[in-house]
C-alpha cells in the first residue's frame, strides 16, 4: 500500500492565504521600514520566505529572515541563526500551525532581554 499525500488546501487556495497574511502583515505594520520575520523550523521557515517574497513584491520595507529551531516536545535550547539586537525591532514569528501556543511561547525567549518594538506571531 502506497502512501499517498493528501492535502487540505488545494495550491490555488494556499496561494490566495499567503497573499492575504502578506497583506495583513503590510497594513499592520505600513510605517514600518525594516521586519523581522522569524521562521519556526521547518515548515514555519517556509512559510516566512513564501510571505517575504510577496511582502517585498508588494511594499517598500527591507526583511530581515532569521530562522529559530528547537525540540517541541523539550524546549530547552531555542537556537537563532542570526544574533542580533532586537530593541526597536518589529519582530513577527512565523509557524505553520497553532494548536496549544506552547510553541509561540518558548518563540519568546529569545527576545526576553530586548525590548522590540513590537512581537507577532503569523501562523497558518
Amino acid at each position: 500500500m502506497s502512501k499517498e499525500k493528501r492535502y487540505i488546501l488545494k495550491s490555488d487556495v494556499i496561494e490566495k492565504k499567503l497573499k492575504r497574511l502578506a497583506l495583513e502583515i503590510i497594513e499592520n505594520n505600513i510605517e514600518e521600514k525594516e521586519l523581522v520575520f522569524v521562521g519556526i523550523e521547518p515548515s514555519g521557515v517556509i512559510l516566512a520566505k513564501k510571505l517575504q517574497k510577496i511582502v517585498k513584491a508588494a511594499a517598500d520595507v527591507k526583511i530581515e529572515l532569521l530562522t529559530m529551531n528547537f525540540d517541541k516536545a523539550k524546549p530547552k535550547d531555542i537556537q537563532l541563526n542570526t544574533e542580533m539586537n532586537f530593541d526597536g525591532k518589529v519582530i513577527i514569528v512565523i509557524d505553520d500551525v497553532t494548536n496549544s501556543g506552547k510553541t509561540l511561547l518558548y518563540a519568546l525567549k529569545p527576545f526576553l532581554n530586548y525590548h522590540p518594538k513590537k512581537f507577532r506571531p503569523w501562523y497558518w
